[in-house]
């Protein structure tokens, strides 16, 4: 779905629209939307994450898995690293197209470097959101819906295909301590070399995954009691 976006929505809007400002400098709407895409696509691989724990805790294999000495944080960490290294490939394939379709888009060491640490610290989020919600949801059914629901949420109220002035007021505050926004905004902030506001979103980004890590944790405790 991100490439989809890539390929045909971004390239026919960066046609029709004219140049975003954004921090006050004014760049293509391919420039602005595809720091964006590459956290969508990271999204929508860490909300996959619970998937296959969905999967055996239904099938009673988790706890054939859980009775083998096995460390409950080993487990957890087992989980996200299939999600980092799924979402860093989608990086490298969505760079190399990006610079394929408009070579004129600068894309420094800086900004791959950066684009690691906040998917990173992204994935972190959102694959322990997945985990939580396979851990506490029983049926297949919610937790497929749940996944859904939370993907659409994240991702348009954000500033992902469009600038947060053109949301409602209300969304706007809402939209500005999404994770979505808060990523998508610290790749974008590479072309301004705003490295302040950039240490400012990832230092956001580490609590909020710090945060969500430790609570996965405790779910995954007492649901598997």
């Amino acid at each position: 779905m991100p490439l989809s976006y890539l390929i045909f929505l971004s390239l026919s809007l960066n046609n029709m629209l004219s140049k975003i400002n954004f921090a006050g400098i004014s760049i293509t709407y391919l420039e602005y939307v595809f720091p964006g895409i590459l956290i969508i696509g990271a999204l929508q691989i860490s909300m996959l994450c619970g998937s296959l724990l969905n999967i055996e805790k239904r099938s009673g294999m988790l706890e054939t898995i859980l009775s083998s000495p096995i460390s409950r944080i080993a487990f957890i960490f087992g989980r996200l690293i299939n999600s980092y290294i799924l979402s860093f490939a989608e990086l490298f394939l969505i760079l190399f197209l990006v610079k394929i379709i408009s070579p004129d888009i600068s894309l420094s060491l800086g900004f791959i470097l950066l684009g690691l640490l906040t998917i990173f610290l992204f994935s972190t989020i959102f694959s322990n959101i997945s985990l939580i919600l396979a851990s506490t949801l029983k049926s297949e059914e919610n937790y497929t819906a749940s996944i859904s629901i939370t993907i659409v949420v994240v991702t348009f109220i954000s500033n992902v295909f469009y600038p947060l002035s053109s949301l409602p007021m209300i969304l706007q505050k809402i939209a500005m301590i999404n994770p979505v926004s808060l990523a998508a905004n610290s790749l974008r902030y590479t072309m301004t070399k705003n490295y302040q506001t950039i240490l400012q979103n990832i230092l956001i980004l580490l609590i909020i995954s710090l945060a969500f890590s430790i609570f996965n944790y405790k779910v995954f405790l007492k649901a598997q009691k």
